[in-house]
Parts: structure tokens; C-alpha cells; sequence
């Protein structure tokens, strides 16, 4: 298995490296797999709604435990050893705590739940244990095959695509998707999307990178309105003048001319007048 770096010293161009290499290998084998077999190409079709498409829930699980795919045979990567499993699980203990490649806001509640100096920090034990279930599930997958009780047709297929993938392959993913996003590993540590994670982590981890992108240019657009929005109430923006601005000048009486009295009414439209016939 590729070691992962402590957090300590890892570093954000370093992990980004990696994780280019390795994703357009795996996509490359992407590329020419065909998914996995879905539920509902397995049980016969029931048109007849008062009757169920099983007789028991033993024939239900049945149905769903049937592999869906088999992982490569003859896989050298996977651990045969206590040692062995021990140092793959500090990669992924690792991997949650390493925050220098993390996708997530500097603010972000994801990312401050695997931050020691924060009050809302993981205990590392119960990290650890959260690791331990990862590779148990990860093991299993290689071992037995693809028996997750899943029914959603696309996720399925998107599990599927990982089907010819070797366990330090997997493994790899899984790694450089929760160095990137503490979302996800949250998501772990409570319980959830485990199959999904452990199923098609290049999805995952693909989504947060997208993401990331749609994030920053988001933010950068939120920016540049509120800098037009304080551009505009200082009036100087496009050549107009403010409303403070102005009545400032007009204070000043460097705007406004006053008419004091009917007599210089009188003479300005004379003089107007002059001015007209001139240009006859």
C-alpha cells in the first residue's frame, strides 16, 4: 500500500501530486469496466401488486447477498498479517487527521472535528475504531466479493466501476478522499455512507473537487458584489455621484445656486432670453 504521510509533514502540493497520479490511473481503468448487476435484473417481475416479489425476508436476503461482482483474483495487496492490517489502519487514522490538503472551509465545522486544538475535536480512539471498521468493510469487499445491501441503480454502477480495482487501489482512494474532505469523514465517524465511501470513493472524491472549484468561484462573485454594493454607496461607481457626496457639495454650496428673490427670477429669465435671441 502507498504510505501516507503524517500530518504533520505532508504537504498540500505533495498529496495533490499523488492524488493527480493516481486518479487518472484509476479512471483509465474506469474507463473499460461495465458496472455491476443490479436487484432488479435478478427477481422476476410481479405484476400483481397484493403479492410481494418475495416469500420471506430469508428470500429477500438472499436475493440482495448474492455478490453483485467479484474482486480480482489472486490480489497480493491485501494483508494477510495482524502487522499488516495495523499499518494500513494508521494510514487511514492518518488520513482523517490530515487537514493540510482538506478541500473544506479554514471555518469549516467538518474540518474542526479533526482539529486536536479544537474543543469539538475526535477522540483518536474513537477514530481508530472508525478505521478499523473502514478496513473491515474494505476486506471483506475483496475477500467475499460485492454483497452490500444496495438498491439504487447508480450507485450501484458507480460501485461497480471499482470492481477490478486491487485492495491497496481501494484503499489508496479512500485515503486521498478523507485527506480532502472532512465531510465525508464526518459522515464516517457517524455511521454513514460507508458502503458508499468504501463502494466508489473516486465519485466521491471527484464531487468534492468540483465542489471546491464551484465554491471559490462562488465566493469570488459574492466578493466582487459586495465590493460593487460598497462601490455604489460611496457613489463611485461608473462616473455617479453619491448621494452623501452630493448633499456634502451641496452643504458646502458648491451645487446648489439659491434664488433669494423674485427680482433675480426676473433678470436670469432675461438674461435667458438674450441668450436665445443671439442665436437667431
Amino acid at each position: 500500500m502507498r504510505p501516507l504521510a503524517p500530518a504533520a509533514t505532508a504537504t498540500p502540493n505533495n498529496v495533490s501530486e499523488g492524488i493527480e497520479a493516481e486518479v487518472t490511473h484509476q479512471l483509465v481503468k474506469l474507463a473499460h469496466f461495465k458496472g455491476a448487476k443490479h436487484l432488479d435484473r435478478e427477481i422476476v417481475k410481479n405484476n400483481n401488486l397484493s403479492l410481494t416479489f418475495f416469500h420471506s425476508s430469508a428470500d429477500a436476503t438472499n436475493a440482495i447477498g448474492q455478490a453483485k461482482w467479484s474482486p480480482p483474483a489472486r490480489d497480493t495487496t491485501i494483508p494477510t498479517t495482524p502487522k499488516q492490517e495495523q499499518i494500513i489502519v494508521r494510514c487511514l487514522f492518518n488520513a482523517f487527521f490530515n487537514t493540510n490538503g482538506a478541500n473544506d472551509t479554514a471555518n469549516s465545522h467538518y474540518l474542526k472535528r479533526f482539529t486536536p486544538t479544537s474543543h469539538t475535536c475526535y477522540q483518536p480512539g474513537l477514530v481508530e475504531a472508525c478505521a478499523w471498521e473502514i478496513f473491515k468493510h474494505v476486506k471483506s469487499l475483496h475477500t467475499t466479493g460485492f454483497t452490500a445491501p444496495i438498491f439504487d441503480a447508480p450507485t450501484l454502477d458507480a460501485i461497480g466501476q471499482t470492481a477490478l480495482w486491487t485492495f491497496e487501489e481501494r484503499m489508496n482512494m479512500i485515503c486521498d478522499l478523507l485527506c480532502h474532505s472532512k465531510h465525508n469523514a464526518v459522515s464516517l465517524m457517524k455511521g454513514e455512507k460507508i458502503w458508499t465511501i468504501v463502494g466508489a470513493p473516486h465519485k466521491l472524491y471527484t464531487c468534492n473537487v468540483v465542489n471546491k472549484k464551484s465554491n471559490k468561484d462562488r465566493g469570488e462573485w459574492i466578493k466582487a458584489g459586495r465590493e460593487g454594493d460598497k462601490r455604489k454607496a460611496a457613489g463611485v461607481e461608473e462616473g455617479v455621484e453619491g448621494p452623501k457626496k452630493v448633499l456634502k457639495m451641496a452643504d458646502s454650496g458648491a451645487v446648489v445656486a439659491k434664488v433669494r428673490s423674485a427680482a433675480e427670477i426676473e433678470d436670469a429669465n432675461l438674461l435667458l432670453g438674450l441668450r436665445a435671441g443671439s442665436r437667431v
